[in-house]
């Protein structure tokens, strides 16, 4: 599993961000955008993409021991903090439900139970593009996530496909297995239903949500929410998938309020 880190060693915590997807180049600095913020808080902050490689019929779930192995591995069994981002936060949710020990707080950011089904097809059509070498092919698959209520496709899909291109003019060089591994996690959200974990999942949870989120729209984010036992809800109103992602100094301030509520709650209880 490939990482890239920005802050100082001498950080007094350490934030692991699992990115979205599918999608599994290897990260930089520069994929942990707003969120470095976080460095202002004391934090290392880390971004760790999927194991490479995966196998045929790999599952979420599976991902999710991934990391946790990964943890125990790399980071000595603990960080302070789990930001999942889409693909990522529906690894957290069984990362909650299961390796609670793992962490001491975890937010899911434009995630929820289950991928709303048009995306899966349209995440499918993009991954297998991209496997195929096809950028402008990918970027115009998935503009209906990015732009779903365009009056001009046309546009939404020359504008993905020009963007798409570009980054992979500019961004980093895919690994060998690249190609097998992103239709492995576009397959993955078929069969992705975390509705009979997330009761058993028994610490606080974070989810920042948009109002307009086409991935994960608002009666399954709302679903999510009902079946966490502990689930703080942050909606941004009038933002889509991406937007959210964008707004990443509230993202980060909304993050660092929930954090430092569960430390007050942590000391009170004592």
């Amino acid at each position: 599993m490939a990482w890239a880190s920005v802050g100082s060693n001498h950080s007094s915590k350490t934030a692991l961000i699992i990115p979205g997807g599918p999608g599994n180049a290897a990260p930089t600095p520069e994929d942990i955008g707003g969120l470095e913020n976080l460095v202002e808080y004391d934090y290392q902050v880390f971004i760790v993409t999927r194991p490479q490689n995966m196998p045929k019929y790999y599952t979420v779930q599976d991902i999710a021991r991934d990391y946790a192995r990964m943890i125990k591995t790399e980071f000595g069994g603990h960080v302070d903090l789990i930001i999942g981002t889409s693909y990522g936060g529906m690894i957290c949710q069984f990362l909650a439900a299961t390796f609670k020990h793992i962490f001491n707080h975890i937010v899911l950011v434009v995630a929820a139970c289950e991928v709303n089904p048009p995306c899966r097809s349209i995440d499918l059509a993009y991954a297998n593009a991209l496997a195929q070498g096809r950028p402008f092919a990918a970027g115009a698959a998935i503009s209906k996530e990015f732009w779903p209520h365009c009056k001009l496709p046309i546009l939404a899909k020359l504008a993905g496909g020009i963007l798409h291109v570009a980054k992979t003019i500019c961004g980093p060089k895919h690994h060998e297995h690249f190609a097998n591994d992103v239709v492995i996690e576009a397959e993955s959200e078929e069969t992705f239903d975390s509705r009979p974990v997330l009761p058993y999942i028994k610490v606080p949870v974070l989810l920042i949500a948009g109002e307009y989120d086409y991935v994960f729209p608002l009666n399954l984010i709302k679903e999510t929410v009902a079946l966490i036992p502990d689930c703080r809800l942050r909606l941004y109103m009038g933002k889509g998938h991406t937007d959210v992602l964008k707004d990443d100094h509230r993202v980060v301030r909304d993050i660092v309020d929930f954090v430092r509520g569960q430390e007050i709650r942590s000391v009170l209880c004592q």
